[in-house]
């Protein structure tokens, strides 16, 4: 069985969904990418991945790495 964090932001998640963190406008995480992925190896992951809010940039930051994919948090809203 593979491990791997699928809730990680970084310094791409310039829009938290906390309502404290918006009021102030911070974003969900200050770290570097490259920092993520060393974290969450040295965790023991198999695999990384970086799901910041509504962009892949975190992602495609660390994409040189073989043992990473690509996910995104979207952000959807009802119609009312």
């Amino acid at each position: 069985m593979s491990r791997c964090d699928l809730h990680l932001h970084s310094r791409f998640s310039d829009r938290s969904e906390d309502w404290l963190f918006r009021r102030f406008d911070f974003p969900d995480s200050y770290s570097d990418p490259d920092e993520l992925y060393g974290r969450a190896k040295s965790a023991g992951m198999d695999f990384v991945t970086i799901t910041d809010h509504d962009t892949i940039e975190g992602c495609l930051a660390i994409s040189g790495y073989r043992d990473t994919f690509i996910s995104e948090q979207v952000t959807t809203y009802f119609p009312q």
